[in-house]
């Protein structure tokens, strides 16, 4: 096995296993990664548009943003209920009771949802894992399915706060958000506006208590 090839897999090991503790080391966990990626970045002389971030075309961007809020909405009401129905448990979102009826509560969950939901954690997951696992599998079309699912895990994982309805629901949509990233031929742009806005959507409706 070529020498980068053992990297690269100790790199995506690492940064898929960093995630799954997210929950109670949030800021160390993104120093972690952002610590792994930025020497990886600098060693391997890439550019931020080698992980997605290119130019976006407006319709797109309306596009993506419809998709967030839509999906948002159908998570809410259809997906969400129904898991809950099969598995006799609803996901544990009892750590935002707080941002109920409090707008400065309200505001800052947003502007976590946006930064840390939508920026950093689709950079990392669709923008980063995904070309990185796909690279291990030289670029093979299996290879997307493979990266889509192992990152789906890791992510979900990151959310076992939420319970066993939260990790499945997570890992739904995590899925969904592989398959956007395709889609949209591997612009990071787009799935971060359809994760901030499914979040915004979240957010809006715990901060309403619906």
């Amino acid at each position: 096995m070529k020498k980068i090839t053992i990297i690269n897999l100790l790199e995506v090991t690492a940064l898929l296993v960093i995630p799954m503790f997210s929950s109670r080391l949030s800021f160390i966990y993104i120093l972690l990664v952002m610590g792994i990626i930025l020497i990886s970045r600098r060693k391997r002389k890439e550019q931020w548009a080698d992980y997605g971030f290119k130019a976006v075309e407006w319709p797109k961007v309306l596009l993506a943003a419809a998709i967030g809020l839509g999906y948002a909405a159908f998570s809410n009401y259809v997906q969400e209920p129904l898991v809950s129905k099969l598995i006799g448990e609803s996901p544990d979102i009892s750590s935002f009771d707080s941002v109920t009826g409090n707008l400065w509560a309200f505001i800052g969950l947003l502007a976590i949802g946006w930064i840390i939901g939508g920026l950093f954690e689709e950079f990392l997951f669709r923008g980063y894992l995904l070309s990185r696992i796909n690279q291990l599998f030289n670029h093979r079309a299996w290879g997307k399915w493979i990266g889509i699912i192992i990152t789906s895990i890791s992510f979900s994982i990151a959310h076992t706060y939420q319970g066993i309805g939260g990790i499945i629901n997570t890992f739904i949509f995590s899925v969904i958000l592989g398959l956007l990233f395709y889609y949209f031929k591997k612009n990071t742009w787009y799935v971060i506006l359809v994760h901030g806005f499914f979040d915004t959507f979240g957010i809006l409706w715990i901060y309403l208590g619906l």
